[in-house]
């Protein structure tokens, strides 16, 4: 069994290398673009990927968005 990674108020989140966030012009909609996939997140997911910079904790996240 493999051990889950735990995730804490001072963890840092930020997008996998080669995965991107941008505002698409022709869907007029975000999507996350990653290797040969593209994903459309809801206005929730956005606002919590925009924030994973790599700089960011969670604690800060959160307390962002409350």
């Amino acid at each position: 069994m493999t051990a889950r990674p735990e995730v804490g108020d001072d963890s840092v989140p930020a997008l996998a290398r080669g995965v991107r966030l941008r505002f698409d012009q022709a869907r007029d909609a975000w999507v996350l673009l990653a290797p040969e996939r593209v994903l459309m997140p809801d206005e929730i997911a956005v606002a919590i990927l925009e924030r994973c910079d790599g700089k960011a904790t969670v604690g800060a996240i959160v307390e962002d968005l409350a």
